[in-house]
């Protein structure tokens, strides 16, 4: 089974051309970006809900509460926010997107992701050592 993330990698590899060209390709990374970017949304909510961390005004917000308990940088935060922004647009504003947009998207994209599964496991391997010293 591909993850998102392994999906994105794999557009990512094609042409400009060859990714304009395939309408399916296009909706297929859209989705993709859309279902990864939800899942950011979704580990940060879980961790906010289960430290007990102070309660989000919004998607966006919820990597603000990451950044104020030092889970994420103040600069990243930033980058977070602009792809919750991207997903709105790709999820409720579709008939916005550009595609070419949303292919240049992929390289920085890809490295987001994967910057913030390293903050998050950074942030649970510290914790779990926490409990453990308790």
């Amino acid at each position: 089974m591909s993850t998102e993330r392994e999906k994105l990698e794999s557009y990512r590899r094609l042409s400009r051309d060859e990714f304009k060209a395939n309408f399916i390709i296009q909706d297929a990374a859209c989705y993709s970006f859309i279902v990864a970017i939800q899942a950011c949304i979704d580990i940060a909510s879980h961790i906010i809900a289960a430290c007990g961390f102070r309660k989000p005004v919004g998607s966006a917000d919820l990597f603000a509460v990451l950044g104020e308990e030092a889970i994420l940088s103040d600069e990243f935060v930033a980058k977070l926010n602009g792809m919750v922004g991207f997903r709105n647009i790709l999820a409720h504003m579709y008939w916005l997107i550009d595609y070419d947009k949303v292919y240049d998207s992929l390289p920085s994209g890809l490295e987001d992701l994967a910057r913030f599964g390293q903050y998050i496991v950074e942030f649970t391997e510290s914790y779990a050592t926490g409990i453990e010293r308790d």
